[in-house]
């Protein structure tokens, strides 16, 4: 994505939470998780069969690329070929998933800085597997939204079969083998 504006910014973020929003749950897809990336999106998505997840994906690559090139104003190919998928089988993968995706942004952070918040760019302002939650000040500007943008877990291990493990801190960082989905700007 070399020369192109980060998808980290208002208007870019709005556009592609309007897709979220459309696709979040449509012909055996539901878009769970995700967190905006400056050049990609990492997404946690449950899907009814293999087709379905790979469907709901391109549906979203291409709602989502339509929508930014318009705001940039450009042509072409936005995000890469292919998705890097990852299938989550226990609960410890499916919580160092979810801390991946919702964390992600204390990658962003300065050294030996500490962020106790949750990601704006993110589906963390509807989670209600956070630990601390209740020392997080009220959402303002993109995560005052009150409506989710994403769908409601309906396996498992995505609803509370990762709570065996513990609810994730907001200052946790999970291991980098737990790296989700993720669609990746050119």
């Amino acid at each position: 994505m070399a020369g192109l504006p980060s998808l980290r910014r208002q208007r870019a973020v709005s556009l592609i939470e309007a897709a979220f929003a459309k696709e979040r749950q449509n012909k055996g897809f539901r878009l769970v998780h995700y967190s905006v990336r400056p050049n990609h999106l990492h997404l946690v998505c449950e899907a009814e069969h293999r087709q379905a997840l790979s469907r709901g994906i391109q549906r979203l690559a291409s709602r989502i690329a339509r929508a930014i090139n318009r705001l940039w104003r450009r042509r072409g190919k936005l995000f890469g070929d292919r998705f890097y998928g990852r299938v989550v089988r226990t609960p410890r993968q499916a919580r160092r998933l979810l801390a991946y995706v919702l964390n992600t942004h204390k990658d962003m952070a300065r050294r030996g800085q500490v962020l106790r918040c949750i990601d704006p760019w993110s589906s963390g302002r509807w989670f209600d597997g956070w630990a601390d939650a209740g020392a997080r000040s009220p959402p303002v500007g993109p995560a005052a939204q009150a409506t989710p943008l994403v769908a409601d877990a309906g396996s498992l291990l995505l609803t509370t079969g990762w709570r065996r493990h513990g609810l994730i801190r907001t200052d946790e960082r999970a291991p980098r083998e737990a790296e989700p989905d993720a669609l990746s700007a050119q």
